[in-house]
């Protein structure tokens, strides 16, 4: 979470998706990655269909020059 306030600090890099991919699953660790500034949060084991879906959903928003507000991922 550390690298996601780092790359949102910088502007070369703030408009970057950040997806954080844990272990960690409770309510409370997903409240702090999007806090920290996470865009999506994936609690593992991770389902692979869904990271697709995922990263085609952030590079879209990316592209029309937005960013997702805690994109929610099942």
């Amino acid at each position: 979470l550390s690298l996601a306030r780092v790359l949102r600090a910088d502007r070369a890099t703030a408009a970057l998706p950040i997806v954080v991919v844990s272990a960690f699953a409770t309510p409370d660790d997903e409240e702090r990655a999007y806090a920290e500034g996470a865009d999506a949060f994936m609690a593992k084991p991770i389902d692979t269909r869904h990271v697709v879906t995922l990263v085609e959903t952030l590079a879209a928003l990316s592209a029309a020059g937005l960013r997702a507000a805690a994109l929610p991922v099942e």
